[in-house]
């Protein structure tokens, strides 16, 4: 297996390193890159290397090794009898231009971060991811498709990786929410796995409101996703990862010698 790290070394980075230093010796070969460099690595990467880091990292590495970019996977279908919440496609320039209160977020995955746009809002009252995401959103075009929902309170989030159908790990990922707050129903969560069907690995955030329902947040496609803090062991990522890389890699015919 070829592997091609994103430089500088992030928390996924560094579990793929710890998971190949735990393999026999030789099962893998480590290189580092810089994103500006990735150009350098195609022939790795045509041939099936890789990619570990950011999702612009591996979006890159995707144009390089010939790769169509995959839908995005934030509401599949069969997902809406598990969102809670209404959940509506509309452009940036109409959000942008109701004035109300909304959760928006990128129709194309990870274009900005998801966030509360409070257009009635004290800018002192808006912290400085929502005015960041603020900004990128005002800098895309007004025709730039974006989900919008009604704003709902959460009291725990948390992500469940999803391998062949089983939860391989998780992990809370809420900053604010207290301490002794609710998990998601483990039932609901299995039915939303067998609801959604999705036959390649990925993740599926589940979140507690305050009435005590679990709901789905979103899916995430393995190709972009980070790990969190204790969630599964570095072998188990690296094998997710791997996964998932292979299930969208199309080996890309030999050129015949010249005569």
């Amino acid at each position: 297996m070829n592997i091609i790290l994103q430089s500088p070394s992030t928390a996924e980075t560094a579990a793929v390193r710890t998971a190949v230093m735990l393999m026999d010796g030789g099962a893998a070969t480590v290189r580092n890159a810089l994103i500006e460099a990735l150009d350098g690595h195609v022939d790795l990467l045509r041939a099936g290397a890789l990619p570990v880091g950011s999702v612009e990292f591996v979006r890159r590495a995707m144009e390089l090794a010939g790769i169509q970019e995959p839908q995005n996977l934030s509401y599949p279908p069969g997902c809406h009898e598990f969102l809670g919440r209404s959940v509506e496609r509309r452009t940036s320039g109409e959000v942008l231009a109701a004035g109300a209160e909304v959760f928006v977020k990128p129709v194309a995955t990870k274009l900005f971060n998801g966030f509360v746009l409070r257009p009635q809002a004290d800018a002192a009252d808006v912290d400085e991811h929502d005015r960041e995401q603020l900004k990128i959103l005002w800098q895309l075009p007004l025709t730039t498709l974006v989900y919008a929902s009604p704003v709902v309170e959460f009291q725990s989030e948390w992500r469940y990786y999803v391998q062949g159908g089983e939860v391989i790990g998780r992990a809370r990922y809420d900053a604010d929410g207290p301490e002794d707050a609710k998990e998601p129903d483990e039932g609901v969560l299995r039915r939303c796995i067998e609801a959604l069907a999705i036959g390649h690995p990925h993740a599926l955030d589940m979140g507690v409101l305050v009435d005590g329902s679990t709901i789905l947040v979103e899916a995430n496609d393995g190709w972009g996703l980070g790990l969190y803090r204790g969630a599964m062991k570095p072998a188990a990522y690296l094998n997710f990862l791997a996964q998932r890389w292979e299930s969208l890699y199309i080996p890309k015919p030999r050129k015949a010698p010249a005569p």
